[in-house]
């Protein structure tokens, strides 16, 4: 078997503390927990369970997940080779990363490339209103939509990365962190203001401050 081009490489743990390359290298991600997504897995597994041949038949008439088959075929069909940045995005799209890291650490060498990754993903998504160049064609050109949509999503994750902390975690940080004093608080007030924001319990390892 040959693998062309790039692999996407996916890195799943339960720690939440790991080695410096492995923080600098990978983007670090959270599955999502709000209660509204909760609630529509359980009720799709209610329905699965209750009958999964007609589960089966809803999941292969579902017509966004058929769509979204099709673009991911016609995507990997359409020949495109090269995916560009014009000259005057490149400005922007250094001013930008600039003016929101005003003191630079050696990951942000890495994470660009993970931004333009990003931008230049969300051009290759929507390939047939971009404009293309070439001699055949196979050159898609990023425009202001996908530079706009690249830094929403970094944006959305970059605080925790920097901070070396999955998003969960960081989220975690934003809640509580208006609740603790200077002072600290003991683990058993953490787990109180931990039970009363996110309606969980959390294990308690050791005494005491935080």
């Amino acid at each position: 078997m040959m693998i062309e081009g790039y692999p996407t490489v996916l890195f799943c743990s339960a720690k939440f503390s790991m080695k410096d390359q492995e923080r600098t290298r990978l983007l670090m991600l959270s599955p999502e927990t709000s209660t509204e997504k909760i609630r529509e897995g359980i009720l799709l597994r209610i329905q699965k369970e209750s009958d999964r041949q007609a589960f089966q038949e809803f999941m292969e008439s579902n017509s966004r997940r058929n769509w979204l088959r099709r673009r991911v075929q016609e995507i990997a069909d359409s020949n495109i080779h090269y995916i560009v940045v014009p000259e005057e995005l490149r400005a922007e799209i250094a001013d930008q990363f600039f003016s929101t890291h005003n003191n630079l650490i050696p990951r942000h060498q890495r994470d660009i490339n993970r931004l333009l990754a990003m931008i230049k993903a969300h051009a290759l998504l929507n390939l047939w209103h971009r404009e293309e160049a070439g001699e055949f064609g196979n050159t898609v050109i990023v425009n202001q939509e996908d530079f706009l949509e690249g830094f929403r999503l970094y944006n959305g994750i970059s605080a925790a990365n920097e901070m070396d902390l999955p998003p969960e975690m960081y989220e975690i940080y934003i809640h509580l962190e208006p609740e603790i004093s200077e002072d600290g608080v003991t683990r058993k007030q953490f787990q109180t203001l931990y039970y009363q924001t996110f309606h969980r319990t959390i294990v308690r390892r050791g005494q005491g401050r935080f």
